[in-house]
């Protein structure tokens, strides 16, 4: 999801984004899902447009559109949703693989 694609949608009635778990331990080459909720302002129907989900380090942890963290360095990384001006991260530890 480009920046570009997030103005095109109405956000005005979000109200914050919470990422869950906030913490997540991943063994390397594995894949762990993140889950985004969205809040909306009282009466609104549910937010359905898209997630813009993002990485501090591509070289710990990727991030797809729809969630899906693959481990791929040891380390350390914050993958972050973010929902209008609201976002939310998740601290993902990669640990060396078995």
């Amino acid at each position: 999801v480009t920046p570009d694609t997030l103005a095109t949608f109405d956000t005005s009635f979000v109200t914050g984004v919470n990422v869950s778990p906030a913490t997540a331990s991943v063994q390397q080459g594995a894949t762990r899902g993140l889950t985004a909720t969205v809040s909306v302002t009282t009466g609104h129907a549910a937010y359905s447009g898209p997630i813009r989900w993002q990485t501090t380090n591509e070289q710990v942890a990727t991030v797809a559109s729809n969630g899906l963290v693959t481990a791929v360095g040891v380390g350390t990384a914050v993958v972050t949703a973010e929902v209008g001006h609201y976002a939310s991260g998740c601290i993902v530890t990669v640990t060396a693989g078995a």
